[in-house]
């Protein structure tokens, strides 16, 4: 969920997705478990690779990945899910009122 909302505002490669990661949420990406979830991500048609970046810069092209409208659908099913759990947690007093 956390890589398709990183997703949400526009391509990243591995390294910009680990790097946002942990400065969005702290969320430590080891880049080897990121590029498996990426894989999966990929085979289940959530996200897509975006074309190269170009800047002949020295070493490998970075490959920037994209969302995809099947993965819009997947992570805006999934926030809405989140939504009834955390009213839940409202109703129930683990957090507090959205208006206070």
């Amino acid at each position: 969920m956390q890589i398709l909302l990183m997703l949400g505002n526009g391509p990243l490669h591995a390294y910009g997705l680990a790097k946002e990661g942990s400065a969005e949420c702290g969320v430590e990406l080891g880049i080897g478990s990121l590029y498996r979830t990426l894989n999966r991500l990929r085979t289940a048609g959530l996200i897509e690779e975006a074309p190269a970046e170009s800047g002949g810069g020295p070493g490998p092209a970075r490959r920037p990945w994209r969302i995809t409208a099947l993965g819009r659908e997947v992570a805006a099913a999934e926030a809405r899910r989140l939504e009834t759990v955390v009213a839940a947690a409202r109703a129930r007093r683990f957090l507090p009122d959205a208006d206070r």
